[in-house]
């Protein structure tokens, strides 16, 4: 997307850390453009016109999740009727889906199973319980010599 020199310049002068520091603070991208007399778009095009931008403002976008988990927290605090309380439930659920949306391993859904330093976890016992699984059905498939009682096994 093609951003106009008036934006790019516009945005160079406000900088990166006075974009990140209002990224930090919560303030969407079309805030920022306000700010900047440009359009978001062009908020967008500049932050990913260059790598270290880009990962400082998905850094500050990261950080500012915090933000929208306490907003959730403050908007039911203060609800005070039924309504205000049904439009705070509305409230939180979208900031805590907006701070899961930013910073996905802080907020989000998905578990991670690992090991610890104290507790690894070992994939060689998955092969080793596979191997002993395998000796008790090779076992199992054997069969063994019927006795009858009473007979002696020597003829």
């Amino acid at each position: 997307m093609a951003q106009s020199k008036n934006a790019r310049l516009a945005l160079d002068e406000m900088g990166i850390d006075e974009v990140c520091e209002m990224i930090l603070n919560g303030q969407s991208y079309r805030q920022i453009a306000a700010v900047a007399s440009v359009s978001a778009g062009s908020v967008v095009s500049w932050l990913n016109e260059t790598a270290e931008r880009s990962a400082r403002a998905r850094e500050a976008r990261a950080q500012a999740a915090i933000l929208w988990d306490e907003r959730a927290v403050e908007v039911i605090e203060k609800a005070q009727t039924a309504e205000e309380i049904t439009k705070a439930r509305e409230l939180a659920h979208h900031y805590r889906w907006r701070a899961k949306m930013v910073n996905p391993k802080e907020y989000g859904d998905r578990t991670t199973i690992s090991g610890d330093p104290e507790n690894p976890l070992v994939l060689s016992q998955v092969a080793e319980t596979r191997a002993q699984l395998i000796a008790k059905l090779e076992a199992l498939a054997k069969p063994e010599p019927l006795t009858i009682e009473g007979e002696s096994e020597e003829k």
